[in-house]
């Protein structure tokens, strides 16, 4: 019947297409029309190796006057699995969160989904306002989406966040998903800065470079912090 049962089939699929995307022995409008296809989709296998590869996707068009379109396709492909995986599900098992996690971060803050934007703003609020704190599974996603809207103020309260921590998996959630995420250069410059200060363990900058490079808008100004600071990681880190 054409239907492909097994999940891990699929993923294989998806995989190696782009991987020949990648190194250029297919075009990427085939793995688009092909994902595109599994928009019914609801394994977890499968959709976070096809939003790992939309990510580098947006990563690699970023700037370019078609990464709107992308950001719709984006918007489109997930129309039916981000009703099942919802903000406000109940009763779910730990991939199916996992599967939350990585739905919302892609629709929020790659795809600029206005819905999901709006509603992770709304629980930002409430959380650092102590009147609904967020469940850990979707912290990662809530930090994603405010701070890619967000600007100093927005810095400053997930610092806080980060100081108020004594859990080492919040501080880890901030420091390699929620502080690289920002769209204003000045406060990811804020944030380089922030990761060599006392406030971080020493084992712990190098996630925080980590996460601004992989930030389209922050990977040269990485670069750049990174050498103007070589002197101070070198004698912290050694050659």
């Amino acid at each position: 019947n054409g239907v492909i049962e097994s999940p891990m089939d699929r993923l294989n699929i998806v995989d190696d297409l782009f991987a020949m995307v990648i190194t250029g022995k297919s075009a990427t409008s085939y793995w688009l029309k092909l994902v595109l296809s599994l928009k019914d989709e609801t394994s977890y296998i499968v959709w976070t190796n096809i939003c790992h590869n939309l990510k580098s996707l947006y990563n690699l068009l970023h700037g370019r006057a078609c990464i709107s379109n992308l950001q719709q396709y984006i918007k489109d492909l997930t129309s039916k699995i981000r009703d099942q995986v919802d903000w406000n599900m109940t009763n779910y098992d730990h991939l199916t969160s996992m599967l939350r996690e990585e739905i919302l971060c892609l629709l929020g803050y790659k795809a600029n989904d206005e819905a999901t934007l709006k509603e992770a703003g709304w629980r930002f609020d409430l959380h650092i306002a102590g009147t609904q704190i967020l469940s850990p599974d979707l912290r990662v996603p809530v930090y994603e989406c405010v701070a890619s809207t967000g600007d100093m103020k927005t810095f400053d309260a997930l610092i806080q966040l980060y100081m108020d921590s004594d859990s080492s998996e919040e501080k880890e959630r901030i420091l390699r998903r929620g502080l690289g995420a920002f769209s204003n250069k000045d406060v990811l410059r804020k944030v380089l800065e922030f990761s060599l200060s006392d406030k971080v363990r020493s084992q712990d900058t190098v996630f925080i470079f980590q996460s601004v490079a992989r930030n389209p808008i922050g990977r040269e100004l990485a670069w750049d912090y990174f050498k103007e600071n070589f002197s101070t990681l070198t004698g912290r880190y050694g050659s």
